[in-house]
């Protein structure tokens, strides 16, 4: 029985709103805004075609690791979070607690990764 801590799903950022509360996943987004006052972050990734939803990322916990160009709108970042239950008062269908939060750095195929995702979570049974 392993005592670590339970690994991330891989999925894709539309999915979010879909998955349960607690469930720890890793996704890609790109940065649509940043409230300074509350240290959410929006992210968004306009995949499958026709998808227009937007995650609300808590980055409280990992603020002291980004950098002012992390949360810039239009940059990539990866996100290792805790899906948290939805927020009547918030716009954002879904809600992610931050634990890991990283850069691309612009240094990725997005058309590869929509592709790998996409192939890994319809053969999740």
């Amino acid at each position: 029985m392993s005592r670590g801590p339970p690994p991330s799903q891989l999925c894709l950022l539309s999915s979010i709103p879909d998955q349960p509360a607690g469930l720890k996943v890793r996704f890609l987004g790109c940065v649509t805004g940043y409230a300074t006052e509350t240290g959410i972050l929006s992210l968004g990734h306009l995949y499958p075609a026709g998808t227009d939803v937007t995650v609300a990322v808590d980055v409280q916990l990992v603020l002291h690791r980004l950098s002012s160009d992390d949360i810039q709108v239009g940059q990539w970042l990866n996100v290792i979070g805790t899906v948290e239950r939805k927020n009547k008062k918030s716009k954002s269908p879904a809600r992610v607690q931050a634990l890991l939060v990283w850069s691309t750095n612009g240094r990725f195929d997005l058309e590869e990764y929509e592709a790998l995702v996409s192939s890994q979570t319809t053969r999740v049974p």
